[in-house]
C-alpha cells in the first residue's frame, strides 16, 4: 500500500542507487627496469667507465683536457683501482644499479660506515692536506693541480666542519658517527628519470636509521632534487669558482644530512 508523502514535513526522495559499474581489471605491474646489486671486484672497470662519463662535469674542472688520452686513462683507472683495494673494505660497501634488459651496470654508489666517533689523527690521514696530498698523487698530465687541490680541500675543511666534534680550543678532534656517501653516479642517459638514483640511496638511509647515525652526502646541483625527495636536510651551499684556479665556470654542491 501506497502512503504517500507529508507535505507538511517535505522529504527529498532519495537519490537512486548507482548503477553497477564494470569492474576494470588492475593494470598490469609493470616490473623495475634495473636491479640493485653488491658492485664486485670483476665490476670495478666497468664502473669506473660509468663514472667518467657522469662525471663530465667535474671531470672538466679537475683535468686541463678531457677527454683524456689513452696512456692518462689507464694510469689513472690504475691508481683508482689501487687506491679502492687500500681503503677498509669491512666499513665500506658498495652496491650498482643493472639495467635488467642488457646486463649493463647504470649506476653505482660507494658508502662507508662509521659507527663510532674516533679521533682523526687515527685515522688514514691526520689532516685535510694530507688527503687532498694522497689524492693528486694519483695525478696525470692532464690535472689542473691548483684546480683539483682547490676542489678537494674545500671539501674535506667543509666534512671536517660539518661533522667535527671540536675541543676546548676549537680544533676538530673526532668525526661524529655516521654513514657517509663516497660517491654515486647514474648513466646520464639509461639512469635519469627511472629511480636508479633514489634506489642507490636506499641502502645508506635505512643503515643509518639502524644504527642510529645521520648519513652525510654532498649533491651536484644536478643531484640536488634526488636527495631533497628522500628527506635530505640542505646544511650546506658552496659555489667553487674554477677561474681563481685556472679553471673554467662555477660549480655548486650541496651538503646535505639525514
Amino acid at each position: 500500500m501506497f502512503y504517500g508523502l507529508s507535505l507538511s514535513h517535505p522529504t527529498r526522495l532519495p537519490p537512486p542507487p548507482p548503477k553497477p559499474q564494470p569492474q576494470q581489471p588492475c593494470p598490469p605491474t609493470i616490473p623495475p627496469s634495473f636491479t640493485i646489486q653488491p658492485l664486485l671486484p670483476r665490476d670495478y672497470i666497468e664502473a669506473l667507465a660509468l663514472a667518467d662519463t657522469a662525471s663530465a662535469t667535474l671531470n672538466s674542472l679537475l683535468f686541463n683536457r678531457y677527454p683524456l688520452s689513452p696512456g692518462s686513462q689507464r694510469k689513472l683507472t690504475d691508481a683508482r683501482l689501487k687506491a679502492i683495494a687500500s681503503m677498509p673494505q669491512e666499513s665500506m660497501f658498495m652496491f650498482k644499479a643493472v639495467d635488467t634488459r642488457t646486463g649493463r651496470i647504470v649506476g653505482v654508489s660507494r658508502w662507508t660506515v662509521s659507527a663510532e666517533d674516533k679521533d682523526v689523527e687515527h685515522g688514514r690521514n691526520s689532516s685535510v692536506d694530507d688527503e687532498v696530498e694522497e689524492i693528486l698523487a694519483r695525478s696525470i698530465p692532464e690535472t689542473n693541480k691548483a684546480c683539483a687541490r682547490g676542489f678537494y680541500s674545500m671539501a674535506g675543511n667543509g666534512r671536517r666542519d660539518i661533522l667535527g666534534v671540536r675541543d676546548e680550543d676549537g680544533r676538530v678532534v673526532k668525526l661524529v658517527p655516521r654513514v657517509e656517501l663516497q660517491t654515486l653516479f647514474v648513466h646520464p642517459e639509461k639512469g635519469d628519470g627511472v629511480g636508479v638514483a633514489s634506489a642507490l640511496l636506499q641502502w645508506g638511509v635505512e643503515e643509518a636509521r639502524r644504527l642510529r647515525v645521520v648519513v652525510y652526502a654532498e649533491a651536484t646541483e644536478e643531484g640536488r632534487p634526488v636527495y631533497e625527495r628522500a628527506g635530505f636536510e640542505a646544511v650546506r651551499v658552496v659555489d667553487f669558482d674554477a677561474h681563481v684556479f685556472g679553471g673554467v665556470g662555477t660549480h655548486r654542491y650541496t651538503v646535505s644530512l639525514d
